[in-house]
């Protein structure tokens, strides 16, 4: 299921600046910015590399079933 979200012209212009050295679409940026923040209001303790590299390893479903998780084992 897709759902159109609002964002301002400067925020997405930046995506697409930034999505291609992430080999990713405007869009895929906005989201995966997106799950960062998630994740980072989460764990705030966490900084930006444990982050995303347990975002690698969580499917999308998964993403809204997150346990705690021990970013020492990183």
């Amino acid at each position: 299921m897709t759902v159109s979200v609002r964002v301002s012209d400067e925020f997405f212009n930046h995506a697409k600046a930034v999505a291609p050295r992430n080999t990713r679409s405007a869009n895929q940026q906005v989201e995966h910015w997106g799950k960062i923040g998630r994740l980072a209001e989460m764990y705030p303790e966490w900084n930006y590399r444990n982050l995303a590299e347990f975002l690698r390893g969580v499917t999308e479903d998964e993403l809204g079933q997150v346990e705690a998780f021990d970013p020492e084992s990183l």
